[in-house]
């Protein structure tokens, strides 16, 4: 019992917005309850708190590191608008809400394998969602990165799913629209519109796979296609596929 009236009673530290470049010599208890120590100029964590039973905010600073960071925050963790290039350090428990993104991250490498509320790695440079965590309990942002496919997304995630401003190669599964109920609107750019939605891409796509022509209705059929694959549009049409 004295246990939990200690972890009820931490204190609460807020360093945001005061210029820090060091949190050397601010004597901050290894436990508290919320800590930010945001919209400074700080290169480093070290000499920050080792256990944070609420949130820890660290964004918009000059971090090329996530060194010296709590191994388990109990709310939400804010890395936002840093230098990192690396998710090395990074608390292997987030119980809220985890945003790494508008860094310069290329892998999700040492990501939680759980993060049980929103997951926003938006606007970074990820080429693949490896490492992804398995379970987002709300929405997962990756849009504007250079994701080529949706291979190693979580098996869960409980909100809405944003990936649109990507590098994609092929048409993303349908399966994968509708179990993430992704926007279709604002999937794709013109550009991959006009490829996804040529004769010649159509037509090597339905060649290769033909079981797979759910995957173009997003981006609807092509013209000379349904002259072409008059047979395929005939089952399609009688439920034969």
């Amino acid at each position: 019992m004295k246990y939990l009236k200690y972890f009820e009673n931490l204190e609460n530290i807020d360093f945001s917005n005061v210029t820090l470049t060091t949190l050397k010599g601010k004597n901050i208890p290894k436990y508290v309850g919320d800590f930010n120590c945001s919209n400074n100029q700080l290169t480093s964590l070290e000499y920050g708190p080792e256990n944070v039973n609420g949130s820890f905010n660290c964004h918009n600073n000059k971090l090329t590191s996530l060194e010296f960071c709590p191994e388990q925050v109990d709310g939400d963790f804010w890395c936002h608008y840093n230098q990192l290039t690396s998710l090395e350090y990074c608390p292997e428990t987030i119980n809220g809400y985890f945003s790494c993104s508008c860094n310069k991250l290329t892998s999700l490498k040492y990501c939680p394998e759980t993060v049980c509320v929103n997951f926003n790695c938006s606007y970074n440079q990820l080429t693949s969602l490896k490492y992804c965590p398995e379970t987002v309990g709300g929405g997962l942002d990756c849009s504007y990165n250079k994701l080529t496919s949706l291979d190693f997304c979580p098996e869960y995630v409980g909100g809405d799913f944003w990936c649109e401003n990507n590098s994609w190669t092929n048409v993303i599964p349908f399966e994968l629209i509708k179990k993430f109920n992704i926007q279709i609107s604002d999937l794709y750019t013109k550009e991959q519109k006009e490829k996804f939605g040529s004769y010649e891409y159509q037509k090597e796509y339905l060649t290769n796979s033909p079981e797979k022509y759910k995957d173009l209705e997003p981006i609807g059929f092509n013209k000379q296609i349904k002259e072409e694959f008059d047979w395929l549009f005939n089952a399609i049409d009688m439920e034969l596929m």
